[in-house]
């Protein structure tokens, strides 16, 4: 502020105050200074606004950039920086540490058959057993889905870590409660020890995995540890990657949609979501081979069909339909994808090979897109934005949603992730949270879909935060396209 009175320039000054009741607020001040004709400063004419709300949002929002919504533990943002703080010291002082690489067995199992909220229920458990069972300078860490890390520091010994990870095998081991009865669950444990095996974060976390993946093959319930000649993991790597380059040219890729609905009965569009047929697994989920099709690049082609596919079922479905009854269709997008430099140009060929009119699609991205080359992120967006399409952030609040972001970037919606919806009447953490969505979506005048919604209690707990438009099982899981299109798509509306 001082420079801009000497140069007579305006300013923009966020302010942090406490008022009389200790509270703390913050005012935002954008002024111009008008100077006499010796070029001195005379008086400063603006406005001062209270934007302690929108500090607040932002505050809750960036808290959750290093742990995750559901578990509350490290995401694999703060495990990186903890993995390279464990190996530095390790270093330094001669001694060792490891990685535990925490897989549960047959997890999908329990989503597939008990839905979404119990699984995140035994989560929730393991990362509990996982606090009471490691030491205070110890870290544990949620990486996604049923997949824990936990770092051991400063150990004394390799026999000291083998005797920790079968503790941890063993705690983990056991019923947990579903709706009152008992499920019993194992995990396998993959060890790679630092600095013997690697110092490099990325590479011992690698092994370390590549070691859970031989306790799977072991028969799981048991510890691995990592070994050079190891390469289960890298197999089925391999495996993976040769399969979908089959998928493509043999049509193994199919999609299927789930409806968004607005207040509760009205069918508005749907999400497109990947699903590959392999001849001798059966059908795979996207999160058993996308990290694959990313780091080898597939996930460029792979995209590219999807927008294609799910471009061409939508004029189908559109095609009869008066224009205010128009179905909108969600695609997800990879960061690898996006980062592509034909992606803008593969959007517009799967518009206009389909004659859609591209509002009707929107684009889903997630939130580390935006964190990682800010300006080229924001230039690419605008292009997309140019085509006429809609934008979307993908499970809002679990990564690093910064409101300065919100406000560059040209964005037409929000989605909160079904971790906030879970227990959202019983946890009223969760419900604050929503309701701070709901709030910035209000500001910045954001369309707000709610994803992972199972029951009518949460849907009218929404409806009543302001959250009308809502996807999740309580309306209808995924389904192939002949099945939407039976349900939702047979009659003109």
């Amino acid at each position: 502020m001082a420079d801009a009175l000497v140069k007579g320039e305006g300013f923009d000054l966020d302010v942090r105050l406490l008022d009389h009741d200790g509270q703390v607020r913050w005012t935002h001040t954008q002024a111009e200074v008008e100077c006499n004709a010796e070029g001195k400063p005379l008086h400063v004419r603006g406005a001062v606004a209270d934007i302690s709300q929108q500090k607040a949002a932002q505050e809750t929002i960036e808290q959750l950039a290093y742990f995750d919504p559901l578990t509350k533990l490290p995401n694999r943002r703060l495990l990186f920086d903890r993995v390279r703080q464990a190996v530095a010291a390790a270093k330094r002082s001669g001694g060792c540490g490891a990685l535990l690489f925490i897989d549960l067995d047959h997890f999908k199992r329990i989503n597939d058959s008990l839905g979404h909220r119990a699984g995140d229920q035994i989560l929730i458990e393991v990362a509990a057993r996982l606090r009471a069972q490691i030491r205070e300078e110890d870290t544990i860490a949620r990486l996604g889905g049923d997949e824990f890390v936990v770092v051991l520091h400063a150990v004394a010994n390799p026999g000291a870590i083998r005797r920790a990870a079968y503790r941890v095998l063993e705690r983990l081991s056991g019923n947990y409660a579903i709706a009152g009865h008992p499920y019993h669950l194992s995990a396998s444990v993959g060890v790679a020890l630092f600095p013997a095996d690697g110092d490099d974060t990325t590479e011992l976390l690698h092994r370390a995995d590549a070691a859970m993946y031989q306790a799977k093959k072991e028969g799981r319930s048991t510890v691995s540890f990592y070994q050079p000649a190891l390469q289960n993991a890298a197999d089925e790597r391999l495996a993976i990657e040769r399969g979908l380059r089959a998928a493509l040219i043999d049509d193994q890729l199919e999609l299927h949609y789930q409806p968004k609905v607005l207040d509760g009965s009205r069918i508005v569009g749907a999400e497109a979501l990947l699903r590959w047929h392999h001849p001798e697994r059966g059908l795979i989920a996207p999160g058993d081979f996308i990290c694959v099709a990313e780091e080898t690049g597939l996930i460029v082609e792979i995209g590219a069909w999807v927008l294609d596919a799910a471009c061409r079922q939508l004029a189908v479905w559109n095609r009869d339909r008066p224009p205010e009854q128009q179905l909108v269709m969600a695609v997800n997008v990879s960061p690898v994808q996006f980062r592509n430099p034909d992606f803008v140009a593969c959007v517009e060929r799967a518009i206009n090979a389909h004659r859609l009119e591209p509002p009707l699609l929107t684009l889903e991205i997630t939130e580390g897109i935006l964190i990682d080359k800010v300006e080229e992120t924001v230039a690419r967006l605008a292009e997309l934005k140019a085509l006429g399409i809609n934008l979307s952030i993908d499970d809002f609040g679990t990564g690093y949603s910064s409101l300065n972001y919100l406000k560059r970037l040209p964005l037409d919606e929000i989605k909160i992730d079904r971790s906030f919806v879970a227990n959202l009447i019983e946890d009223p953490n969760n419900a604050a949270i929503v309701k701070t969505m709901v709030a910035i979506a209000t500001t910045f005048s954001l369309h707000l879909v709610a994803e992972g919604v199972e029951t009518t209690a949460e849907a009218e707990f929404l409806h009543a935060l302001g959250c009308h438009c809502h996807q999740g099982y309580l309306y209808a899981r995924p389904l192939p396209a002949e099945d939407f299109t039976r349900r939702y798509c047979q009659e003109t509306p």
